[in-house]
């Protein structure tokens, strides 16, 4: 059986102010779960006019605040962009919120143009080279381990520590970028597969043509999926 799950960009539709677009995404999140489908996960791009998810964090947060059964994170948080602390703390809290129902998708392009990965971190050029110790700190911190032996931040621990903890995925579209991450604990999304993406397509049309997304102003099921396809397009090209 495919388990189907959705890469949403929060793209903004022409004619609507962008801020629509975060409100749609919560609403489609939420029709995602009534369908069925297994995981909602939201995008990260900073300075675009098409696509609204510059703080995925913040947008799990709410999903995860007004759902109960379906997984909701990351595709993916830019990692080089922060401090891995920051982002173990901020997922940590998410799975408070929402424990065992969190992923974390990780990866280390820009999601933007490079005058706005420099805004980001001025510290942006030499950024992605330490994108590996980043992650190996991350999931430490993420599991409540403490860092490698004669690491500076060694007894730093990421609060609030609890039974469960989120599931560490790679996002990145490069191969070269999963050899960073231990195979073991981190998995790569189906949506990476165009033979299931266009399986899911077919499922979205059948399932939005029967089914409505509450407080739209625009034909639910039109909506639905041109969001969706939109989403699928992008986990298709990379």
């Amino acid at each position: 059986m495919i388990r189907l799950s959705v890469l949403d960009q929060s793209t903004v539709v022409t004619g609507r102010s962008p801020d629509a677009s975060i409100r749609e995404s919560i609403r489609l999140a939420q029709h995602a779960e009534a369908l069925g489908y297994d995981r909602y996960w939201c995008a990260e791009h900073h300075n675009s006019d098409s696509q609204a998810g510059t703080a995925p964090e913040i947008l799990i947060a709410a999903i995860a605040a007004t759902t109960k059964s379906i997984r909701v994170g990351s595709a993916g948080v830019m990692l080089p962009h922060y401090s891995a602390l920051k982002v173990a703390e901020q997922f940590r809290v998410l799975d408070a919120i929402a424990p065992g129902r969190i992923d974390l998708g990780l990866g280390r392009a820009p999601g933007s143009d490079g005058r706005t990965a420099y805004a980001l971190n001025p510290q942006a050029e030499t950024a992605a080279d330490n994108f590996p110790a980043q992650v190996r700190d991350l999931r430490s911190w993420i599991a409540g381990e403490r860092l490698v032996e004669n690491h500076p931040f060694r007894e730093i621990r990421a609060q609030p520590q609890g039974p469960t903890r989120p599931a560490i995925w790679s996002a990145a579209g490069r191969v070269t970028t999963m050899r960073f991450v231990p195979r073991r604990r981190v998995t790569r999304s189906a949506l990476s597969s165009s033979r299931n993406a266009s399986r899911i397509v077919e499922r979205l049309t059948a399932n939005c043509s029967a089914s409505s997304v509450s407080g739209g102003s625009e034909s639910p099921s039109r909506s639905v999926r041109s969001r969706i396809r939109a989403a699928i397009a992008v986990a298709t090209r990379r």
